[in-house]
């Protein structure tokens, strides 16, 4: 038999769901409004962090002092966890977005991070869109004929501070330990300095270190000149990693 009617018992957390909810939202509005500010948003999560623990707080004692089975307390119990988890989650990331685009808007954020994308990550799986975006043709060419390939099997693209600037085609042997870098091509244009091998040369030992491969093998780099640049990179960059250590 199906049962038409929700108690309040079972109708409660989603309600309070929903009222936490539209409470952030018109906070969020407000706070969307001021001038962007760290110091707001941290005390913004802050108070709705409390505000959201009371609401799903308190259904959760009603529980218990109505239901006295285990089975039931185990039950209520992770509702108003997981409500109030995911009330957490859905302000951080909604008031954290929003004053990071604001503040990319404004010119205010500079991209710091260096790191090779898997092919399916979504900067580069829309093709059109990260050409349009980045001015970067990528195409996934492991379908592709090898006499056909233009850059190689699976290559990694190369997000460089907020640019993509190459790709990478390697392999990992894990049995020898090395990680092969059978091309690196660099895209045109690409002004080539210390500080710009430096964070490739990182970006891929991590990748290496990742595959368990502690030798990385440069095989080929187009332009040819940075390959020696890149090799100078990656021993400086596992000579640091191993004094840090």
């Amino acid at each position: 038999m199906v049962q038409r009617q929700m108690s309040i018992e079972q109708a409660a957390p989603w309600l309070v769901s929903s009222v936490s909810g539209l409470y952030i939202m018109a906070r969020a509005r407000h706070l969307s409004l001021s001038e962007a500010s760290d110091a707001k948003l941290a005390q913004f999560l802050f108070r709705q962090s409390d505000v959201v623990l009371i609401l799903c707080g308190c259904p959760a004692l009603w529980y218990f002092a109505h239901n006295r089975q285990a089975g039931n307390e185990m039950l209520y119990g992770a509702q108003a966890r997981a409500i109030h988890q995911l009330r957490q989650v859905f302000t951080a990331l909604m008031i954290g977005t929003g004053l990071l685009a604001r503040k990319a808007a404004a010119g205010e954020l500079a991209a710091s991070v260096t790191s090779l994308l898997s092919p399916f990550d979504p900067i580069v799986w829309d093709r059109r869109r990260a050409l349009e975006l980045f001015g970067f043709d990528y195409r996934l060419e492991c379908y592709t004929p090898a006499a056909k390939r233009r850059y190689g099997y699976f290559t990694l693209p190369i997000l460089r501070r907020g640019a993509l600037v190459g790709r990478i085609d390697a392999k990992a042997h894990r049995r020898d330990g090395v990680f092969e870098i059978k091309s690196v091509e660099l895209e045109p244009g690409v002004r080539v300095s210390a500080r710009f091998c430096a964070d490739i040369a990182q970006a891929i030992l991590r990748c290496a270190r990742w595959h368990q491969c502690p030798e990385v093998l440069l095989t080929r780099a187009v332009p040819a000149s940075f390959g020696p640049q890149l090799e100078a990179a990656l021993g400086q960059a596992g000579l640091d990693a191993s004094v840090a250590a």
